[in-house]
């Protein structure tokens, strides 16, 4: 029985860790974990940006860091100031493990976030060959390129798909580097059930994995398909579409009659809107009923098994049940990401864990 628990108690550690997230101090970037202890040191030159976050008739002083700069599959990319004496004179890249170590060497290229193995990586040099540098292929984890740096954007793989983009125009690449749509778009997204949204003139359609439209360019907007259900806009409201694959046979419905002032994508089985009755924000389920009632100020969509929420003046954190687990005690808030949340108290701005504890706060001077 001892043997059981313990083991017990490995699991559940295992499956509540969090990979380490970003922190600023004294302008070098390092890690902390969700208790703000401190996993890598400071010492990186990866770049930030300062920003203010605007909601309503207030701003939030808050900072961004690129996309790669977060662990994902045990790796994030680092900036590595190359320096004689004092003077920098250059910035090399590193993908580090979760320790701090080097999985590849510095480079002069950035490598992406990697998901299912392989990473988007922008290169740098000017060479004979990409005379404009700065152009993006993929690279695998054990570093070896597959696909050229050879377009202005590339995303990670879906369905056999990556979407690219060469000047203003965007196609889709199979998972050997050949053109399996051409680029015939002003906008697209990523393929999900086999479907993707595109635009090629003033209207958003969706079209299948060979390039024939599912659905013809009508929507005034249209977003990723989740979990089988896309969001789109009339050019008045939003709502949201079901596919439902019946053998080789689509089937496309609406998920609900009701359409909204604001809607989210579905995120953890979940939509968040705003409905048009009361103005208030709720959530729906994939059948498109309620199952939080339209009650909220303002509301987020789920991450991490809690949504952002504001009921009356301050914003906390609620659970699939609508209740408040993390008080509404904030004068604003973002999601959790990596166990994590930012939270902004007297302007002040701070990463709070689960458990409502402070792990760490900033000093941001712009």
């Amino acid at each position: 029985m001892k043997k059981l628990f313990l083991l017990l108690v490995f699991v559940c550690n295992a499956v509540f860790a969090y990979p380490p997230v970003p922190f600023v101090q004294d302008g070098k970037i390092g890690y902390i974990d969700s208790s703000g202890k401190i996993v890598i040191e400071p010492k990186f030159d990866t770049p930030f940006h300062k920003l203010y976050l605007v909601f309503e008739q207030d701003s939030f002083p808050s900072f961004e860091f690129p996309d790669w700069a977060y662990f994902s599959e045990g790796k994030a990319t680092v900036r590595i100031a190359k320096k004689i004496w004092f003077y920098t004179y250059g910035y090399k890249y590193a993908v580090i493990n979760e320790k701090g170590e080097y999985v590849f060497e510095p480079t002069e290229d950035i490598i992406g976030k990697f998901q299912n193995g392989v990473a988007p990586y922008q290169n740098l040099m000017k060479t004979a060959e990409y005379v404009h540098g700065e152009k993006f292929g993929m690279i695998n984890s054990a570093a070896e390129v597959f696909i050229e740096p050879k377009y202005d954007y590339i995303s990670h793989f879906s369905n056999n798909r990556a979407l690219v983009r060469k000047g203003e125009k965007y196609g889709y690449i199979n998972n050997t580097g050949e053109l399996a749509i051409p680029f015939l778009f002003i906008d697209a997204g990523k393929f999900n059930n086999g479907i993707a949204f595109t635009k090629s003139s003033k209207l958003y359609g969706y079209i299948d994995t060979t390039g024939n439209y599912i659905i013809p360019e009508k929507f005034e907007k249209a977003w990723d398909i989740v979990d089988g259900i896309a969001r789109y806009f009339d050019g008045n409201l939003f709502s949201f579409l079901k596919f439902e694959y019946k053998g080789e046979y689509i089937n496309i419905s609406q998920l609900t009659a009701n359409k909204f002032i604001d809607a989210s994508d579905f995120s953890e089985g979940l939509a968040c809107v705003r409905d048009i009755n009361n103005n208030l924000y709720g959530f729906i389920d994939n059948h498109g009923k309620y199952t939080i009632e339209p009650q909220f100020l303002y509301a987020a969509p789920f991450q991490e098994g809690l949504a952002v929420a504001k009921k009356d003046k301050y914003f906390g954190f609620i659970d699939k049940s609508g209740k408040f687990v993390i008080p509404p005690e904030y004068d604003f808030a973002q999601n959790f990401y990596n166990g994590v949340a930012k939270v902004w108290k007297n302007k002040k701005l701070l990463l709070i864990n689960k458990n409502n504890t402070k792990v760490y706060s900033f000093t941001l001077i712009y």
